[in-house]
């Protein structure tokens, strides 16, 4: 039947490189500011991204949400 097959996705190519999209984001961050905390801009290197997400993203909330579960609200 038709219907039992599964769905395919493709992404299509977008004709740039992970270089390319890094340029992109550097400018864009560049002229248009955005009001944010957090770490701007990417990295190209994958031990380094994690790094930073678990210091910067994942801690922090780990934190705030035991102190917010000892205080007796809800994280």
């Amino acid at each position: 039947d038709k219907n039992d097959k599964p769905a395919i996705y493709n992404a299509p190519n977008l004709g740039c490189t992970w270089g390319d999209l890094l340029q992109s984001g550097k400018f864009a961050r560049k002229n248009f500011p955005y009001p944010t905390l957090g770490i701007s801009g990417m990295t190209s290197i994958a031990a380094l991204h994690w790094l930073i997400v678990l210091v910067f993203e994942w801690l922090p909330s780990m934190v705030c949400d035991t102190v917010l579960s000892i205080c007796g609200a809800k994280p």
